[in-house]
């Protein structure tokens, strides 16, 4: 899959390289969440479904205490920092803090999901014997990390260290110290001998290039304004779910000529994501009313037919079969014709078939010789 990845076009262009590193949100992994400050909000509904927080803290302003602990921690240690330090820094009134701090590392597990593309590259690195390291600012440490990536159903086998921040405090955005400790720690291996790759611009880019390091930007496709323009206006709207998702599927396109990619991006991130969530529905529609058979209808529902059939296989249904059905969709429209037609159907009817020729309407209504 890497192979597609258009940001990975430059790795595939020049192997001469020791080592990997990559960084690890929004580039190996990624959350089921629009924004990471999401993860907060989600925290505070669960720890007040199970009584561990004040039941009249709105969970958006949990999310900005949780933030600003963040914030205070750093500023007070001047250095990175972990959960522990970021928790101790709420006031108590919150509620029970060690349980909640469990909860929101319970909402990290429950939310992460490994990037196929990164997946598939870093078993071609370790395919061709050379070296790959992850390296990441978080404030979780490497035990845990271990734990998020195992969830997401990542072989660790395949990584030969992890570098976290909060364990060396250390970080790769500022002055970079993190990349330093790096190139301590295999000093063997030239600075250009290593390609780093992640999605920030200065603490992923910039800073690795400070040190020597090679680096590639894993950015993340803009789907605003060209693409989602209306999303950008109604951002509360969105499905934070696919908001990742629908990213990585926009920028698979490498195999691609330029002038193909814009229209890739807009099946990708827009016209299969509501297609697949339609067909979604279907089925939860026939669940409910107890249908036991949906008809497609051909040849325009070739593609929904396929979808159907791998919904229903991954959900485990067995009770509902999708049969294609040959008929023509216009024919279909009588079906909806009442018995007594007044003058206001008819103005509506003709008005909106404008596509119908005037022989086939009066054809259509019995009209032999009609007087225009």
């Amino acid at each position: 899959m890497w192979r597609k990845d258009v940001y990975l076009t430059e790795i595939q262009d020049d192997w001469n390289f020791e080592i990997l590193s990559c960084d690890l949100f929004d580039t190996l992994i990624f959350r089921t969440m629009a924004k990471p400050d999401d993860v907060f909000v989600e925290t505070a509904k669960e720890a007040q479904r199970r009584a561990k927080m004040s039941g009249f803290l709105d969970p958006v302003e949990f999310a900005r205490l949780r933030a600003e602990a963040d914030r205070q921690a750093r500023q007070q240690l001047r250095t990175e920092v972990t959960i522990d330090e970021i928790y101790s820094q709420l006031p108590n009134f919150i509620g029970d803090r060690d349980e909640i701090k469990k909860i929101e590392f319970e909402i990290e597990k429950a939310c992460v999901y490994l990037n196929p593309s990164v997946a598939s590259l870093i078993e071609e690195v370790k395919r061709r014997g050379k070296r790959v390291v992850i390296l990441s600012d978080m404030y979780f440490t490497e035990k845990h990390i271990r734990e998020l990536l195992c969830i997401a159903g990542f072989d660790l086998s395949r990584v030969d260290r992890i570098f976290m921040s909060c364990d060396y405090r250390k970080t790769k955005y500022g002055e970079g110290r993190l990349f330093e400790h790096l190139l301590s720690v295999y000093s063997d291996v030239r600075p250009e001998q290593i390609v780093h790759l992640g999605d920030h611009p200065v603490s992923d880019v910039e800073n690795a290039r400070k040190y020597g390091i090679r680096s590639v930007h894993y950015g993340r496709h803009d789907l605003t304004p060209d693409i989602c323009e209306l999303e950008s206006i109604q951002p509360q709207r969105v499905i934070g779910e696919l908001v990742s998702l629908r990213r990585l599927c926009a920028h698979l396109n490498a195999h691609l000529p330029p002038d193909q990619r814009f229209w890739h991006a807009v099946g990708a991130a827009v016209i299969g994501p509501l297609y697949s969530l339609f067909a979604e529905w279907i089925i939860d529609v026939a669940k409910l009313e107890g249908y036991k058979a949906i008809y497609p209808i051909m040849r325009g529902g070739s593609l929904l037919e396929r979808l159907l059939q791998r919904s229903l296989a991954m959900r485990g249904i067995e009770e509902i079969e999708v049969k294609p059905m040959y008929v023509s969709r216009r024919l279909l429209r009588f079906v909806i014709i009442p018995e007594n037609v007044d003058e206001y159907f008819l103005r509506d009817f003709l008005q909106k078939r404008s596509w119908m020729r005037w022989k086939a309407v009066w054809d259509w209504f019995g009209v032999k010789e009609p007087f225009l």
